[in-house]
């Protein structure tokens, strides 16, 4: 979760880069929390789904973002992003995760 209504997951997710198609939005769930059959905060539906163009075009930059209908951060909290400048991320320690390309 990124916002109160966002989250934040890969475009793979939404998007075969092979077979083309788009995840189905009237029955896609976000279901936050979940492990195994225990749903602790309930079913949330998607309102929009985003897929990179890049990612469409080149299977590049898999980043998509999903708009809930409900504003389940507010309950599970979330994390922000920022946009700094240069000057501000040089004083900062950044941690980064993930596959080397």
């Amino acid at each position: 979760m990124i916002g109160p209504h966002v989250v934040l997951t890969a475009d793979h997710n939404l998007y075969s880069f092979y077979t083309k198609p788009y995840a189905d939005l009237q029955r896609m769930q976000y279901l936050p929390g979940m492990n195994g059959q225990v749903v602790p905060f309930g079913a949330v539906e998607v309102e929009k789904d985003l897929v990179s163009p890049n990612y469409i075009e080149k299977e590049r930059e898999d980043c998509g973002i999903l708009t809930l209908k409900e504003p389940i951060g507010e309950l599970t909290d979330y994390f922000g992003l920022a946009c700094l400048e240069s000057e501000e991320i040089k004083i900062k320690r950044i941690n980064t995760t993930g596959d080397r390309i």
